[in-house]
């Protein structure tokens, strides 16, 4: 695996990283808009709920670009490069 493709894939792991922070504002929103549901504050029940379906919308592509770099010949690929540049660079 070249450089590029780590590099790559290390940047999509922290794009993956941040869309699942984005989820996890999606379920602060729904929490709250559960509380003003139940506190009869319904004129912010609808901001809540529509803050949380765009946040959580973000689950989807998270799993599949997760999905897609955890392959395990992509793992064992970058394994082995860390491996031959870090005795590259013992040497």
């Amino acid at each position: 695996m070249s450089p590029a493709k780590i590099y790559l894939r290390d940047l999509i792991g922290l794009a993956v990283v941040g869309m699942f922070i984005l989820t996890a504002l999606g379920v602060i929103f729904s929490i709250v808009g559960v509380v003003h549901y139940l506190t009869n504050a319904n004129h912010l029940v609808a901001q809540d709920i529509q803050l949380a379906i765009t946040h959580l919308v973000f689950i989807v592509p998270a799993l599949l670009l997760g999905y897609a770099i955890s392959r395990p010949q992509w793992i064992a690929a970058t394994k082995q490069y860390r491996i031959e540049k870090a005795r590259k660079e013992s040497a």
